[in-house]
């Protein structure tokens, strides 16, 4: 009989132990990941095709909110001979609105040390580097691809750098997310 009792009463607690165990996960935020791809061509002004790609890792910091570190680079060579790479390494955030849609709204900023090399003939100096700090900021959308595992954000990128191809300060981008 007390053998009974007692495992009864061991059933019952682990039970409740693992009952309560259930609804304490379930109530903690669980930090979603996600690895990202961007692949955009862009001309210069000398009408010579230039792949900015980028990587980034994502770690959600809060609900709706990513933080992680992109590096990301380019190359480029003219029909004249002038050529140009860059390389930037810093850390982003981004913040996801109407995230129960299929399609949310999303901002970006962003922070990154630049080291550019670049050979333009028509300059003085025709050989020269710049190292810097930059910024950015984006705003766009995020669709859906594919069970939230797979999404695309299109967005409108903003920097005050003049180096953007084609001396703009504002230009389109697209990057491929995986989720896990």
């Amino acid at each position: 009989m007390r053998t009974s009792v007692a495992l009864i009463i061991i059933i019952i607690i682990f039970n409740n132990l693992t009952t309560a165990q259930g609804i304490v996960t379930n109530n903690i935020f669980k930090n979603r990941q996600f690895v990202g791809v961007q692949s955009n061509p862009y001309y210069t002004v000398h009408k010579s095709t230039c792949q900015i790609i980028t990587l980034r890792y994502g770690i959600e910091a809060y609900k709706n909110i990513y933080v992680g570190p992109e590096v990301s680079g380019f190359f480029y060579k003219d029909k004249e001979g002038n050529t140009g790479s860059e390389y930037n390494a810093g850390i982003y955030a981004k913040f996801i609105f109407f995230s129960s849609m299929k399609i949310k709204l999303l901002l970006e900023p962003g922070i990154s040390y630049k080291y550019g090399k670049y050979q333009i003939y028509h300059f003085e100096n025709p050989d020269f580097s710049k190292k810097k700090m930059d910024w950015y900021g984006s705003a766009g959308i995020m669709v859906n691809l594919y069970k939230e595992i797979v999404t695309l954000d299109l967005m409108v990128k903003y920097s005050p750098d003049y180096l953007f191809l084609r001396s703009r300060t504002i230009v389109p981008s697209y990057k491929l997310n995986f989720h896990f």
